[in-house]
C-alpha cells in the first residue's frame, strides 16, 4: 500500500507526547507522529484521535492528522510540540 511504502522509509517510527481524555461518551488521543530518516532529519505531526463509546463498545474511531503542522522535532527522545 502507499502508506506502508511511505512509512518504509524512516528508520525512526514512533508515537510520542501522548495525551488522553476520558469521558462519558468517549476517550480523545492526542499525540505526535515522529519519522526519521536514515540520515538524522526528523519530522513530527500532530494527531488527534476521537473514540466514540456506545456503553461498553467502541462505535466510532476518527483520527485527524495536521498534515499543515509538520515540524522539525527538537533533538532528544520525546519531541513535544507546543498548542497541543
Amino acid at each position: 500500500s502507499d502508506w506502508a511504502n511511505l512509512v518504509g522509509q524512516f528508520a525512526e517510527r514512533r508515537i510520542a507526547d501522548v495525551r488522553r481524555h476520558v469521558t462519558d461518551v468517549a476517550i480523545i488521543q492526542q499525540h505526535l507522529v515522529v519519522l526519521g530518516t536514515g540520515t538524522g532529519e526528523r519530522y513530527a505531526w500532530p494527531v488527534c484521535i476521537v473514540v466514540t463509546l456506545s456503553g461498553e463498545r467502541i462505535c466510532r474511531l476518527d483520527e485527524y492528522i495536521d498534515r499543515a503542522g509538520t515540524s522539525t522535532p527538537p533533538p532528544g527522545p520525546e519531541p513535544r510540540r507546543r498548542g497541543l
